[in-house]
């Protein structure tokens, strides 16, 4: 089992005690580049053409990969309706 976490120590104990976990990978807080590549992804659904990149790069500072993730889910869903 592989786990994840941008802190290990916000993790439980019970969850990363021996034998659960065979690699917990921490992964820092995204750079300008990381998110520049995750908005590229998101941005290969349906929108509406109008988005700055730049501005969300910046704007997204702190969030992880699941928040990004959600957010495009439901940008493409609103661009689609």
């Amino acid at each position: 089992t592989v786990a994840t976490a941008q802190d290990k120590t916000a993790v439980s104990p019970e969850i990363i005690a021996p034998g659960r976990i065979d690699l917990f990978v921490e992964v820092p807080e995204f750079d300008m580049e990381a998110r520049r590549f995750f908005i590229e992804k998101i941005l290969e659904k349906p929108h509406d053409g109008k988005i700055n990149m730049d501005k969300v790069v910046r704007y997204i500072s702190g969030m992880s990969g699941y928040d990004l993730e959600r957010i495009g889910k439901e940008a493409s869903l609103y661009a689609i309706r």
